[in-house]
């Protein structure tokens, strides 16, 4: 049996910035994310004006999520194996070297729609190994009980960068050009890169006997017969299809029915992204106090709620504004969901389950951009974002019956020594 984390030996929100290796890491990673928001609105700028093409900005994005969700099984196979460190400073390493590349062929005139492509899907390679070691190496770092409050602040830290990055971007453009924009993304790598060397961590020992194969079946084994992990996944896995895809690239028409303009829409983003801010913060301070099946069922029913609002209130500014303060407040589950991760998944296998988690989180993404939209087209915006938003909100309801709402279960551990078929560890939350 594992000891459940004591929720009464959780400290502060503030504890964790206390830790000297923290505060190295999140300033390092901070400034990384800062960097690739930025990048984002600098490839799209340079696609358009390069082509002009949606075609062009869809094939480049897709090369970038493609490799990401093909091989983030196997980055955390690699992540579980090595030292958590290292993989991330290759990968920054990897991805300095191609954002700088960027920088210096865009600066020449040399940039072309293939060679962006390209890049895009070598970043994707490099986030696909990036991803599952990030998250995990706080176990490294923080105890136990100060994973919450470590989850809170980097969630908060991504919705600050999500609103200031487009925006630096925008001046680096005025006074430069989108050469700038690349070379400022390479240089928050290198930032980041001196910043996971300056930590002083001791990785933990694991011997591992399989092959990668078996590792990942041992990954998906756990989420399988992990009672609470599937249902957050699957609860994940709907708000990404019918709720934050659809959101996302129907917003700017809730935007112009409205009689609104990019300016409002710029507004919207940020009231959600502060919202997200600011109940994150919330979340990760005071959350502990309830039952966790409630806290993370209550919030997924609130972002359906809020997305069929948004829907439903359309035509008012006031209403649009309040949906994405809702909204804002509902994606606070992210929150809740790392913590239990980082908390109650056994050390040897916490990156394996962090990236089934993103694999199987965002599989159907894409499917909800794009159906979204052709939907949309044929019966308007108002009933996909309404019914994505019942439908979200009834599932998290109907699992909240059905279990009572608490997540309770069993950690599901497949054991290396195959004499034996498994180990339970009992998470209670």
């Amino acid at each position: 049996m594992k000891a459940v984390p004591d929720i009464e030996a959780r400290g502060p929100l503030s504890r964790p910035l206390r830790n000297r290796n923290f505060r190295l890491f999140w300033l390092g990673q901070g400034i990384s994310l800062l960097g690739n928001a930025m990048y984002r609105v600098t490839l799209a700028w340079s696609v358009y004006r390069l082509t002009g093409s949606t075609a062009d900005m869809g094939l480049t994005l897709a090369a970038n999520i493609i490799p990401m969700l093909a091989l983030s099984l196997y980055g955390g196979v690699l992540a579980d194996r090595l030292s958590r460190r290292t993989v991330l400073l290759a990968c920054d390493c990897a991805a300095a070297i191609v954002t700088g590349a960027l920088a210096y062929l865009t600066l020449a005139g040399r940039s072309s729609v293939a060679f962006l492509v390209a890049a895009s899907f070598a970043l994707g390679v490099v986030s696909a190994f990036f991803g599952p070691a990030h998250n995990p190496l706080l176990r490294n770092i923080l105890p136990t009980g100060d994973q919450q409050a470590a989850a809170a602040i980097f969630t908060a830290t991504n919705s600050i960068v999500t609103i200031t990055g487009p925006l630096l971007a925008s001046l680096i453009f005025a006074l430069w050009s989108p050469a700038g924009g690349f070379a400022v993304d390479a240089a928050t790598f290198v930032f980041s890169v001196l910043c996971t060397l300056s930590l002083s961590i001791t990785p933990e020992k694991v011997r591992y006997s399989g092959t990668a194969a078996s590792e990942v079946r041992d990954g998906l084994t756990v989420v399988l017969r992990t009672t609470w992990l599937r249902i957050t996944i699957l609860l994940s896995v709907i708000a990404n299809l019918v709720c934050v895809g659809p959101l996302y690239v129907l917003l700017p028409e809730v935007i112009l029915k409205a009689g609104g303009n990019g300016q409002l829409l710029g507004v919207v983003t940020a009231v959600q992204a502060g919202a997200t801010t600011v109940f994150a913060l919330l979340a990760g301070k005071y959350a502990h106090r309830a039952p966790r099946g409630v806290t993370v069922y209550g919030l997924v029913i609130i972002t359906g709620a809020g997305v069929a609002l948004l829907g439903a209130g359309s035509h008012r500014y006031w209403m649009i504004l309040a949906s994405m303060a809702v909204i804002g407040l509902g994606f606070a589950f992210n929150v809740i969901e790392t913590a239990m991760i980082q908390e109650l998944i056994p050390q040897r296998y916490l990156a394996r389950v962090y990236s089934v988690n993103v694999v199987a989180s965002f599989a159907l993404a894409p499917i909800g951009y794009a159906g979204s939209g052709a939907l949309a087209n044929l019966v308007g915006f108002e009933p996909v974002l309404i019914g994505g938003g019942l439908i979200l909100a009834g599932c998290a309801l109907a699992s909240a019956l059905a279990t009572r709402w608490r997540l309770t279960g069993e950690v599901a551990v497949p054991v290396v020594d195959q004499r034996t078929a498994a180990v339970r560890e009992v998470a209670r939350l």
